[in-house]
C-alpha cells in the first residue's frame, strides 16, 4: 500500500512538472517569436521539455540554421531563465561575443557544426555557476586562449573534438578542477605541452584519437592521478617515455592502437586491465617490455608484423593472475614455441586468426597444452593441414579453424571437448572419423559450419554418419557455403537408397536431354556451313584469287608495331607475382561471448 501511494504521488509530481514546463515553453516561444516578428521572421530557437530522460531536470532551448545575430536576439528574451540545456547547431557563429549568454543559465551547452573559430574572453565563464557539460565539437577552433575556460569549476564533461587544434598549451584547463571527461579527437594536435593536464585531478577519461602526435614525454600526462581510460589511437607516435604513464596509478584502459611504435615499455600500472597495441610496427615481442601489470585482463597485438612467439616472450605477464584474453590476429606468425603460453595459464580467449601457422605442435608438443582454461580459440585463415589428437585443450567451447588447408582431423582430436560452436568451413576435408563429434551432441551444439570442403559420401551406407548428424543439428547448422553430399536428404540413413536412386534418375534424364540438344545443334552447324560454302562459290568463287605478297617493309612495320604494343609480354607474365589471397572475401567468425 505505501509503495502504491508513493508511486501515485511521484506520478502526480511529474505531471505537474511537465505541465509547468510546457506552459513556460509556451511563454518563452511567444516572447522569442514576438521579437522575430519585428523583422517579419520566425524565431530560430524552440523550447522543449525532456523530463528526466536527458539527465537533468528542466526545459531545453534549441537553436538551428541561423546567423549569430538572430540567435543572440532570441536568447535575450530568456531573462536569466535556468534551462537544462542550450543547443546551437548548424548555424553561422564564427565568433562568440562576451555577452551572448548573459540572459541564459544552462546546465549543458552544445555549440556544434557552427564554423566557430574565435571565443572572446569572458564569454563562457559567465556560465561557471551552472554549467556542467560543454561541447564545442565540429567547429573550426585552431587555438585555445589561456583564459577561455576560466571560472568553469563545475564542468564535468568537455568535448573539443573535430576542430583544428594544433597545440594543447599549459594552464588552459587549470580552472576545470572537477572535469571528469575530456575529448580531443580528430584535431591536428602535434604537441601537448608538459603539464597541460596537471590541474585535472578528477579527470577519469581522456581521448586524443586521430591527431598528429609523434611522442609521449615524461610529463605529458602529469597530474592525472585519477585517470581511468586513456585513448591515443590513430596518431603517429614513434617514441614513448614509459615514465609518462608511470604516475597513472588508477589507469584501467590504455589504447595505443594505430600508431608507428616499433617498441614499447609499460610497467608498474597495477590497476591496468586492458592494453591495446593494435596496428603498430612491432616485429618481435622482444621489443615489448611489460612488467608489473597485476590486474591486466586483456592484451591485444592485432595487425602488427610479429613473426613468432618464443617461449620467454610473455614472461612479463607472469604476475597477471587475472589475464584472460590475448589476441595476435592479423600478424605474420609462423612459429609459436611449445612453452610460449606457460606464463598465461589462466587464458580464456586466444585469437590467432589471419596468420601463417602451419601446425599447432612444436617439437612434439602442442603450444596450447598449458592453457587448461581456454574456452575460445580463433585459428581462422592460417595454413593448418591437420588437427591432431591431444592438441586442443579439453576446456574449449568455441573453436574456429575455417579458411585453412585442413585435410585431416585425427579420430580423437575432439575427445572430451564439449564444443558449443565449431567452424571448419573452407578447408580440404574429405571425411570425419566415426566418433569425431562424440563429445558433443547435435542437440546441444549452438553453431556448426562444415561447408566448402571436399566431402565424399557413401550415402547408401548406414555408416555414413555425418549427414545424419548435421540433420539432427537443424538450425545450429549455419553453413554459408555448399555442403556437397552432406546436404543429400537421408544420406547415410535406411531410406538413402530411394533418395539416391531418385537423384540418379534425375541426372540420367537430364543427361538424355543434354545429348539430344547437343546433337541438334551439331547438325544445325553442319547445315549452316554447307550453305555458306555454296553461296561463296555461287558469288564468283570460281575466279582465281591472287594473293598479294607482303613486302619486306610491311613485315618490318608489322613487327615493330607488335613490339610496341606488347613490350616483352612473356617476360612480364613470368615476373608477375600472385598476391596472397588474404584480401578475398571470407567468412568472419565472432565469439559473441568473448
Amino acid at each position: 500500500m505505501p509503495r502504491t501511494i508513493i508511486f501515485h504521488v511521484a506520478l502526480a509530481l511529474l505531471i505537474l512538472e511537465f505541465t509547468n514546463a510546457q506552459q513556460l515553453c509556451t511563454d518563452l516561444e511567444k516572447e522569442m517569436n514576438a521579437v522575430a516578428a519585428e523583422r517579419n521572421a520566425t524565431s530560430p530557437c524552440n523550447c522543449y521539455y525532456d523530463g528526466v530522460f536527458n539527465g537533468v531536470r528542466g526545459i531545453s532551448i534549441g537553436c538551428a540554421s541561423a546567423p549569430v545575430s538572430q540567435i543572440f536576439e532570441a536568447l535575450q528574451t530568456l531573462n536569466y531563465t535556468k534551462v537544462a540545456s542550450l543547443t546551437i547547431r548548424d548555424s553561422l557563429v564564427n565568433i562568440l561575443t562576451s555577452n551572448i549568454f548573459e540572459m541564459v543559465q544552462p546546465q549543458k551547452l552544445f555549440i556544434e557544426r557552427c564554423s566557430l573559430s574565435i571565443i572572446r574572453n569572458n564569454t563562457i565563464d559567465s556560465l561557471g555557476a551552472s554549467l556542467e557539460q560543454l561541447s564545442l565539437r565540429k567547429n573550426k577552433l585552431k587555438k585555445l586562449e589561456p583564459t577561455i575556460f576560466n571560472g568553469l569549476k563545475n564542468v564535468k564533461s568537455l568535448d573539443l573534438s573535430i576542430n583544428k587544434l594544433q597545440v594543447i598549451p599549459q594552464n588552459v584547463f587549470n580552472d576545470l578542477t572537477n572535469l571528469e571527461e575530456l575529448v580531443l579527437n580528430e584535431n591536428e594536435i602535434f604537441d601537448i605541452e608538459d603539464g597541460a593536464f596537471e590541474k585535472l585531478k578528477n579527470l577519469k577519461r581522456l581521448t586524443i584519437n586521430k591527431n598528429k602526435l609523434t611522442e609521449i614525454r615524461g610529463d605529458t600526462f602529469k597530474g592525472l592521478e585519477n585517470l581511468e581510460t586513456l585513448q591515443i589511437r590513430d596518431n603517429f607516435i614513434t617514441n614513448i617515455d614509459w615514465s609518462g604513464f608511470s604516475k597513472l596509478k588508477k589507469l584501467k584502459t590504455l589504447n595505443l592502437g594505430n600508431n608507428q611504435l616499433t617498441r614499447i615499455e609499460i610497467r608498474g600500472l597495477e590497476n591496468l586491465q586492458k592494453l591495446y597495441l593494435n596496428h603498430n610496427l612491432l616485429e618481435t615481442l622482444k621489443n615489448v617490455k611489460i612488467f608489473g601489470l597485476t590486474s591486466l585482463n586483456v592484451l591485444s597485438f592485432d595487425g602488427n608484423q610479429i613473426k613468432s612467439i618464443e617461449d620467454m616472450d610473455l614472461v612479463g605477464l607472469k604476475k597477471s593472475r587475472n589475464f584472460e584474453s590475448l589476441s595476435f590476429a592479423s600478424n605474420n606468425i609462423t612459429f609459436i614455441g611449445p612453452r610460449a603460453f606457460q606464463y598465461t595459464r589462466n587464458l580464456v580467449a586466444l585469437s590467432l586468426q589471419n596468420n601463417l601457422l602451419a601446425d599447432l605442435t612444436t617439437n612434439n608438443t602442442s603450444f596450447l597444452k598449458p592453457l587448461e582454461k581456454l574456452a575460445y580459440l580463433q585459428l581462422s585463415n592460417n595454413n593448418l593441414t591437420t588437427i591432431r589428437s591431444s592438441e586442443l585443450p579439453r576446456s574449449l567451447s568455441h573453436f574456429a579453424a575455417d579458411h585453412n588447408s585442413i585435410s585431416e582431423i585425427e579420430p580423437k582430436a575432439f575427445e572430451g571437448i564439449a564444443l558449443k560452436r565449431i567452424y571448419l568451413n573452407s578447408n580440404r576435408l574429405h571425411f570425419l572419423h566415426q566418433n569425431a563429434f562424440a563429445s558433443f551432441a547435435p542437440e546441444t551444439i549452438e553453431a556448426i559450419d562444415l561447408s566448402s570442403n571436399e566431402w565424399q559420401c557413401i550415402c547408401k551406407s548406414t555408416s555414413e554418419w555425418l549427414p545424419r548428424w548435421l540433420a539432427d543439428a537443424e538450425e545450429s547448422d549455419v553453413a554459408e557455403g555448399p555442403l556437397g553430399c552432406l546436404a543429400i536428404p537421408n544420406c547415410g540413413s535406411d531410406t538413402a537408397d530411394s533418395s539416391v536412386e531418385e537423384i540418379d534418375g534425375e541426372e540420367t534424364q537430364r543427361s538424355k536431354w543434354i545429348t539430344v540438344a547437343a546433337t541438334f545443334f551439331a547438325v544445325l552447324s553442319v547445315v549452316i556451313l554447307i550453305a555458306i560454302v555454296y553461296l561463296y562459290y555461287q558469288d564468283g568463287g570460281h575466279q582465281a584469287l591472287t594473293r598479294a605478297r607482303r613486302a619486306d617493309s610491311d613485315l618490318h612495320k608489322l613487327i615493330e608495331n607488335d613490339n610496341n604494343t606488347f613490350e616483352n609480354a612473356a617476360a612480364s607474365n613470368l615476373t608477375l607475382v600472385a598476391p596472397k589471397a588474404a584480401g578475398t572475401p571470407k567468412k568472419s567468425v565472432r565469439f559473441e561471448d568473448c
